[in-house]
């Protein structure tokens, strides 16, 4: 997910979303 501010100097976060998460032990074996 992306969240921009409206800052100076501009921000944004970047978040992963619940089916990121969720791939995310996969993807590590996957690495191995």
């Amino acid at each position: 997910m992306h969240k921009a501010y409206v800052e100076i100097p501009p921000r944004v976060e970047y978040q992963l979303s619940k089916l990121g998460k969720s791939l995310v032990p996969h993807m590590t074996c996957l690495s191995k």
